[in-house]
Formats: structure tokens, C-alpha cells, sequence
């Protein structure tokens, strides 16, 4: 009798686990572009990387990142108005130039579209910022 409880019940239990599993699955035919960085081995890879994501609609701005990233008040204002998200790259991920050629994709798409407007409210942390900045004067 408690055997047949106990079969029963884990039949059960089974089922219910099998029934989400579809729910579980994640969709990765629309996973953003900047996933696929770490996979790049060159900078022209990596800005076509950041073409798909703007050709998507969702272009990333990559930031540093470590156990506990740092998360501004500001950064919803900045991604809502320019409708560029801020992507924390985590503690292992692309080279830096790697990354820096996909931000330099991205920055440049806000320069043509927003001239330098958006440059008050960026964070000043973005991989190739600086860099960027500079070449542009």
C-alpha cells in the first residue's frame, strides 16, 4: 500500500516536471547579438554583432563588469529616452576590443541619431567610451 503511495506520487510529481519543461525553454532565435560576443574573435565580427542588435531594435551599451554591479538611478531615464539598454558584461566575457568595437557601433548610432544630447547622461563607465569620445572631438 505504501509502495503504490509512493509510485503514484512520484508518477505525479513527473508529470507535473514534464509538463512544464516547454514553459522552461528559453528562445534563443530571439536572444540579442551581444550574447554571441564572447564567441567573436575579431572587432569587424563584433560590430556586425551590434548592426544585428540595432537592425533588432535593441541595441546594448556593454559595462564593466564584477560580483556586484553598480546600478544608477539614472540609467532607466537614459534607457528609455535613447532606447539603448546598458548590458553588464559579468566577470568573465569578451576582450575589451572586442567589446569596445560593438559600444563604438552602438555610440555611433546615438550620434547620428540624437547628436550630442545623449552624451550628458550616458554612464561614463562604458566599455570605449573614452576612447570613442576622444577619436570623435
Amino acid at each position: 500500500m505504501l509502495r503504490t503511495c509512493l509510485v503514484s506520487y512520484f508518477l505525479l510529481i513527473i508529470s507535473f516536471a514534464l509538463a512544464q519543461a516547454p514553459a522552461m525553454e528559453k528562445d534563443t532565435s530571439t536572444a540579442p547579438a551581444v550574447n554571441q560576443l564572447v564567441f567573436t574573435t575579431t572587432p569587424d565580427e563584433a560590430r556586425s554583432l551590434a548592426r544585428i542588435d540595432l537592425t533588432n531594435g535593441e541595441p546594448y551599451l556593454i559595462l564593466p563588469g564584477s560580483l556586484a554591479p553598480v546600478v544608477y538611478a539614472s540609467e532607466p531615464r537614459f534607457e528609455e529616452a535613447y532606447q539603448v539598454r546598458y548590458y553588464y558584461r559579468g566577470c568573465t566575457g569578451a576582450e575589451y576590443t572586442l567589446v569596445a568595437a560593438y559600444n563604438e557601433v552602438v555610440l555611433d548610432h546615438l550620434q547620428q541619431y540624437f547628436s550630442r544630447r545623449w552624451r550628458r547622461l550616458i554612464r561614463r563607465d562604458v566599455i570605449g567610451f573614452r576612447d570613442w569620445r576622444r577619436s570623435r572631438r
